[in-house]
């Protein structure tokens, strides 16, 4: 699953909880990851899909010896859209477990759980930070969109911007692009600055995403100078 960029409106459309939910449904319900995802979400996906009571239990056995790989995976089972609804609170249970032996991954998910399953921005917000601090790339970009969102009670833009470069410097290039955007465009309150825009449009490409190939392109021939 590939994000095609409209660079007119495409920002104006990308709230914060909008974003992971795309990334986060698409990971939990074995659909691709979209292009240039910071690595760990193919781990969820893979995790996520172990849904039948003979893996579980396998995962079970391992968790309650404290095993803090099988208390992640185990929570991140629960997660599948093809679980019952009523047994997704398992999934807090064992995260929370794995969290506490200092489980970053544990953490990233247990901060999404937090946002998009009960709608706590508080907890989402501790959790991801969690995981942003720990090093984990997707963690970061997830945090430094938080950041960016005016509508969390956490808004805050510089330290948004300080993240998703943060992320894009851990391989996240949904980061750059975004970065890219919003510098080309002046978006959040930033001054536009087509030579960092550049910067940031080629750093995705490196990373992998070629959405913003053509927006490039057409900044490099419009510059009277280089950059």
């Amino acid at each position: 699953m590939t994000i095609i960029v409209n660079f007119r409106c495409w920002f104006v459309f990308l709230t914060f909880k909008w974003l992971i939910r795309l990334c986060f449904v698409a990971t939990l319900v074995g659909v691709a990851a979209p292009a240039g995802a910071a690595k760990g979400t193919s781990e969820l996906d893979a995790v996520a899909s172990k849904c039948s009571d003979g893996e579980r239990e396998s995962l079970l056995l391992s968790a309650q010896k404290g095993d803090a790989e099988a208390m992640y995976e185990l929570g991140a089972t629960y997660l599948s859209q093809d679980c019952p609804v009523e047994k997704r609170h398992k999934a807090k249970v064992w995260l929370m477990s794995a969290v506490e032996t200092g489980h970053t991954r544990a953490a990233m998910a247990l901060g999404l759980y937090y946002l998009l399953e009960e709608d706590d921005n508080k907890r989402g917000y501790v959790y991801l930070r969690i995981a942003a601090e720990d090093g984990h790339a997707e963690a970061q970009h997830y945090f430094g969109m938080m950041m960016l969102d005016p509508s969390t009670p956490f808004g805050n833009r510089d330290e948004g911007l300080i993240w998703l470069g943060t992320a894009s410097s851990n391989g996240s290039a949904l980061s750059a692009l975004i970065l890219g955007l919003i510098h080309d465009h002046g978006l959040k309150g930033v001054a536009q600055d087509a030579c960092a825009a550049m910067d940031w449009y080629e750093a995705s490409l490196l990373l992998g995403l070629p959405d913003g190939h053509v927006r490039l392109r057409q900044l490099a021939s419009d510059l009277k100078h280089d950059c």
